[in-house]
């Protein structure tokens, strides 16, 4: 089973909802997306909500985020 952990960050003065993702498999390898650059913001950025979700598999959880063909891989 692989766990998909949603971040929302609210950027201050913009309408837009950043997301980060951690997709943690059953040997605790992890991997990031973001669809923002959170380090090189100049305004104010607010953590909101989170969410976790199960998958079966990182294939899955993978293809499930880039699926959505906005988010980069962060590491």
């Amino acid at each position: 089973m692989t766990q998909i952990e949603f971040l929302y960050f609210e950027v201050q003065d913009q309408d837009f909802t950043g997301v980060e993702i951690t997709v943690r498999d059953e040997d605790n390898e992890v991997v990031r997306y973001s669809n923002f650059d959170r380090q090189n913001m100049t305004t104010q950025v607010w953590g909101n909500q989170r969410e976790v979700f199960s998958l079966p598999s990182k294939a899955a959880a993978l293809q499930f985020i880039e699926s959505a063909g906005c988010y980069h891989l962060v590491s």
